[in-house]
C-alpha cells in the first residue's frame, strides 16, 4: 500500500467512527482546550455527514416497545428511556447540577462527569 492510500483508509476509519460517535449522541458542541469543537477540524461536506448521523441518534433516542425488558414494565411509559452506555430502555438516573439522564442506574454507578455537557456529577438522583 502506498502512503496516500494509508492516508486515504485513515481518513475513512476516522470518518466513520466520527459518525458512529455522533449517532451514539456524542456532543459536537463540545470545545477542546483548543476551543474547538469536533466539526472545526473537518471540511464542510464531511462535517453535513456527521451531522446527518447526528440527527440519527435523535431517533434511536425513543425506546422500542418490542424490546422493552421486564425491569420497564412497571415503569410509565415517559420515564422510559435509553440509556447512552448500554442502549437499553431503561429508567435513566437524573444528574445535579446539569439535570441531563443519559445512563440508567447500573451504569452510571463509576460516572464522574456528564457524558452530555462534561459537568462534574454532585449528586445521582434515581426519580
Amino acid at each position: 500500500m502506498s502512503e496516500l492510500e494509508v492516508r486515504g483508509l485513515c481518513q475513512n476509519i476516522g470518518l466513520a467512527m466520527a459518525c458512529y460517535l455522533a449517532q451514539k449522541g456524542s456532543n459536537l458542541a463540545h470545545r477542546n482546550k483548543e476551543r474547538k469543537c469536533p466539526l472545526d477540524y473537518v471540511n464542510v461536506q464531511l462535517a453535513e455527514v456527521i451531522k446527518y448521523y447526528a440527527s440519527l441518534s435523535l431517533l434511536e433516542s425513543a425506546p422500542c416497545p418490542s424490546s422493552a425488558t421486564m425491569a420497564t414494565d412497571t415503569l410509565p411509559p415517559e420515564e422510559i428511556l435509553l440509556c447512552m452506555i448500554c442502549d437499553e430502555p431503561r429508567h435513566l438516573v437524573t444528574f445535579k447540577p446539569c439535570e441531563h439522564r443519559v445512563a440508567c442506574d447500573e451504569c452510571c454507578i463509576r460516572m464522574k462527569r456528564c457524558m452530555t455537557c462534561q459537568s462534574p456529577i454532585a449528586t445521582k438522583l434515581d426519580t
